[in-house]
């Protein structure tokens, strides 16, 4: 069963993955991070050390890939020893409340 299908029904197989580190820029250089082609719809970035980096992707089908998406930002924080979660939801999931 086909997970997308495109213009004329045909599939879209696999996606790779590129990321560059600091700003979001048009003028960026683009790195490929993923060693085999992403047959699912999730990916974790784990080779990543505290800093800001953008990210987009590309959907490939017979070794062709697609024009990049859009740009996502993402930054790694180290927070210092003792740091107090602040952080309250806007809206709480009925049956759960925040964790300090």
């Amino acid at each position: 069963m086909d997970r997308f299908a495109g213009r004329g029904g045909k599939s879209i197989a696999d996606y790779n993955a590129y990321r560059v580190t600091g700003a979001r820029s048009s003028t960026a250089t683009f790195t490929k991070i993923n060693t085999a082609p992403i047959a699912s719809v999730t990916f974790t970035d784990a080779s990543v050390a505290p800093s800001a980096y953008c990210y987009y992707v590309t959907a490939s089908l017979n070794g062709i890939e697609s024009v990049p998406s859009n740009q996502a930002a993402a930054a790694i924080l180290v927070l210092p020893p003792g740091y107090k979660n602040s952080f309250r939801p806007c809206a709480l999931i009925p049956g759960r409340q925040p964790q300090d």
